[in-house]
């Protein structure tokens, strides 16, 4: 059996090099207990209480975070998080370290290898499911990631097998970046046909001065190419709608990595007046 207490005061994070965006400070009290049982499970309780974070724009409350874990003799690796901002679990295979090796291997490694220096990549046959319930994420975020906003009851979730199938989702009723925002979000990624292929849909898209309304974007990825499309449809008297694609492909040789991109024939309408765009094209 294994304890550990840490009581952290007043850590200045950009001093230390944590964190170097400004002021960054973290106070809080950390207990840890690990077990191991007879059968070589390992058994471990975290718990993070009164942390308190601040930035150069205030200081913020988040709370108690919770966490707990089993090991059962390294085939079944589980975890579960409980605070006032998310509630998530974690259950698989292999440990989390693997799950987000397996996930960028599956996905962008096996469709898009240029991306890499180094794209080998082997299947593991591991298997994992993640959910994440994000909650009041408002003073996390004002120190993390100022401007970002969360909807509560955001839900994500990702479920990858034993053959390498991916399955992954994110359903909120508003995703935000300071005035910018998109609602009703839903998020669906597979690679059901050998190929990566998704699919992003919202009611409204603010952006700047411009309202888009009825959202899609689809996209697919496969050897070394992405394809995507952009739709929205203004439901109004005059006619305001529109229609992207984009297509890109990529390539590695002696001297790194180049990208060719093309925007193919598109048609937007303005207030009932269409408007053509032509082809356009960008090597890198």
């Amino acid at each position: 059996e294994y304890d550990f207490v840490l009581a952290v005061g007043d850590a200045d994070l950009n001093k230390i090099n944590i964190d170097k965006r400004g002021k960054s400070k973290a106070q809080f009290m950390l207990t840890a207990d690990f077990t191991k049982t007879p059968a070589n499970d390992i058994l471990g309780d975290i718990s993070i209480d009164n942390l308190r974070l601040e930035n150069s724009q205030g200081a913020y409350n988040i709370g108690k975070i919770a966490m707990n874990s089993i090991n059962r003799a390294n085939s079944t690796y589980k975890m579960d998080l409980k605070s006032s901002f998310a509630e998530g679990s974690y259950i698989g295979t292999a440990p989390v370290t693997e799950f987000i090796k397996d996930i960028i291997g599956i996905t962008l490694k096996q469709e898009l290898p240029a991306l890499f220096e180094d794209p080998q990549y082997k299947w593991s046959g591991n298997r994992y499911m993640l959910r994440f319930n994000f909650a009041n994420m408002h003073d996390l975020l004002f120190w993390a990631v100022p401007g970002m906003y969360i909807d509560d009851n955001t839900l994500l979730e990702v479920n990858l097998n034993e053959r390498g199938r991916l399955n992954a989702s994110l359903i909120s009723k508003r995703l935000a970046f300071d005035k910018h925002y998109l609602t009703d979000v839903n998020v669906n990624i597979n690679n059901n046909d050998n190929t990566l292929t998704g699919e992003i849909t919202g009611n409204e898209l603010k952006v700047a001065s411009l309202t888009l309304r009825d959202n899609s974007i689809k996209f697919l990825a496969e050897d070394n190419h992405i394809g995507a499309g952009y739709r929205y449809e203004n439901n109004s008297e005059l006619e305001n709608r529109g229609e992207f694609v984009i297509h890109s492909g990529f390539a590695r040789g002696e001297d790194g990595m180049t990208a060719n991109l093309k925007l193919l024939p598109s048609t937007v309408y303005l207030n009932s007046r269409e408007w053509k765009i032509r082809p356009s094209f960008l090597n890198i």
